[in-house]
């Protein structure tokens, strides 16, 4: 059996990775003009077309990571794979892939400006779209109708347009991380600059930490963004999904767990539609709290296994601690699910 651990406090690595690279680095945009390689050709033959397998980074929908997807992209002649693979990036999320369970994180309309590789850095300037606001101004506008109108109050106001602002921020950071890890993961061999070509002129800018909602630690005195190598903390895992599943229930967030459960997970017992599924989860009692420790994968790695420590309070108000069992989670497609029937076999006793 290959082993996995969890890793406490991998949304804190970040911090970590940032302070380390933005050390010494120096304020301005970007030349792109000096010693610029000649980004090699896929095929010198004009009018050849290649398809490549690789593997494109989006979101796991409503969640703050990312999901590594398989997909096949066709790389034009004079082409390097890496430009083609940030083009079918911008251009969303398959048709097949998952279904609700992934997101584009892109704004409509951002395009591909320049890539371009100085010395072990590929610089890829997007256009000035990325920076576009509008799902915060839809939802900035309803909040402003609903408070003037009375329907809300000033507290409530206040807290749509600060979820709203923060949403905007968190999807720009994770459309960032999911461009570098679409790179990184084929060519390890570079860092990834991301710039935005902010006024039209095709001259990228470098982004600054709170153009994402990032903040530079006390002792470094940029507030840009350095170029960055692959992002494991921010790619989904087993343990992630159950993570993630867990939390929700404990908050009471039935929808969003909903979707993180796999469709049969080889128990006898199949997912519910979802009002069921609330209703049973609602009738069994209240998550309290959990703790995830250790897991495994199946020799086939279709299957893994995370031990749980759960906290449950049952419908007649009684509180249990259900130490040491184990969660099942099946893979669908690129991302692994929570088996329903194994969860509930673990509330009702019998696991």
């Amino acid at each position: 059996m290959k082993r996995f651990f969890l890793k406490a406090g991998a949304t804190f690595m970040l911090f970590a990775f940032l302070s380390a690279a933005l050390s010494g680095c120096a304020i301005g945009g970007i030349r792109q003009d000096a010693v610029v390689e000649t980004l090699p050709q896929v095929d010198p033959e004009d009018g050849v077309t290649k398809d490549v397998a690789v593997t494109l980074y989006y979101r796991l929908t409503d969640e703050n990571y990312l999901v590594g997807i398989k997909r096949s992209v066709s790389v034009r002649a004079n082409e390097r794979v890496e430009k083609a693979m940030i083009r079918t990036l911008l251009e969303g999320v398959p048709l097949q892939a998952l279904s609700g369970n992934v997101s584009a994180l892109f704004p409509a309309g951002t395009s591909i400006v320049e890539v371009s590789v100085v010395g072990g850095i590929m610089y890829v300037t997007l256009s000035n779209e990325f920076f576009d606001t509008s799902a915060y101004d839809v939802t900035r506008a309803a909040a402003d109708f609903s408070y003037q109108s009375g329907t809300i109050n000033q507290e409530t106001y206040e807290r749509m347009v600060e979820n709203a602002y923060d949403e905007l921020l968190l999807t720009r950071k994770l459309a960032v991380y999911s461009l570098v890890n679409t790179i990184t993961e084929i060519n390890a061999g570079v860092r990834v600059q991301v710039l935005v070509d902010v006024n039209g002129t095709g001259t990228g800018v470098r982004l600054k930490l709170s153009d994402l909602g990032l903040s530079a630690a006390a002792q470094v005195d940029s507030e840009l963004i350095e170029p960055m190598g692959f992002l494991e903390e921010y790619v989904v895992t087993p343990e992630i999904v159950a993570q993630c599943v867990l939390a929700h229930l404990v908050n009471g967030e039935y929808d969003l767990a909903y979707p993180l459960f796999s469709e049969d997970d080889d128990s006898g017992v199949q997912k519910p539609q979802y009002a069921n599924f609330e209703t049973e989860m609602l009738s069994l009692g209240s998550f309290v709290n959990f703790t995830l420790y250790g897991g495994s994968f199946g020799d086939d790695e279709n299957y893994a296994r995370i031990k749980v420590d759960l906290v449950y309070k049952a419908s007649d108000g009684t509180e249990k601690e259900l130490k040491g069992r184990q969660l099942l989670l099946k893979r669908e497609g690129d991302l692994y699910k929570l088996g329903y029937g194994t969860l509930l076999a673990i509330l009702k006793g019998q696991a």
